[in-house]
């Protein structure tokens, strides 16, 4: 009988310290909440200049966040950046034409909150016709960078110093002399070097015979 009270007991005063320990963590976990508590301020002091944010589709949309981001980017405290969603239905401080270019919007969808928008080209639309474009999809994207007018010259042209990177071309003058100028060059395309430096637009240059010529020589044009 006393070996079976005191189990009772022991299991008691187990529950009673399981009971307070549970009280304990639920009050830990309560502050550890109350501590990360913030504001939509708070959130968008965050964000830097050229952050990507991302944020839940339709009425899941955070806008005080988003309204919160748009007053910093109005301040001038940050530019850049962008807003990637699904489909915007709250019409967001991203959507402020005052803001293109500061804080702009990245939709596959829109809807009547964004049309406007993209009507007023704030609001980067991207079509997704039939779910064409699915998370985890890989694509092959053509960038045009724009277009650089640069000289292109025949690689027989080019006389290259061994051991020392340098590379350099003889230059017809209108007295049919010939100038040894150093050139910096760029990609080559097949049999072709694009020219960074050194050269300018319409100068006409040697192509073959070089290692017979030297600066300040007079040469005979065969065309």
């Amino acid at each position: 009988m006393r070996i079976l009270y005191s189990q009772k007991r022991k299991e008691n005063e187990n529950e009673k310290r399981m009971k307070r320990k549970v009280r304990y963590d639920m009050n830990k976990w309560q502050e550890m909440y109350q501590a990360k508590l913030t504001t939509p301020e708070g959130v968008a002091m965050h964000v830097k200049s050229g952050d990507i944010c991302a944020c839940p589709t339709g009425l899941e949309e955070p806008a005080a966040i988003c309204n919160a981001i748009g007053e910093r980017a109005k301040r001038g405290e940050i530019t850049g950046v962008e807003h990637h969603g699904i489909l915007s239905s709250k019409g967001s401080a991203f959507m402020n034409p005052e803001l293109k270019g500061k804080y702009d919007y990245v939709s596959w969808f829109t809807g009547g909150a964004g049309r406007k928008a993209v009507q007023q080209g704030i609001y980067t639309y991207v079509p997704n016709n039939y779910s064409t474009l699915r998370p985890g999809m890989f694509a092959r994207v053509k960038v045009n960078f724009g277009v650089n007018r640069n000289v292109v010259i025949p690689d027989v042209a080019v006389v290259k110093q061994q051991g020392s990177g340098e590379r350099f071309v003889y230059v017809l003058n209108a007295d049919n002399t010939v100038t040894y100028k150093e050139v910096v060059l760029g990609r080559r395309m097949g049999t072709e070097y694009e020219v960074l430096e050194g050269l300018s637009d319409g100068d006409k240059i040697v192509t073959g015979g070089q290692i017979r010529l030297k600066d300040g020589i007079k040469v005979i044009v065969n065309e």
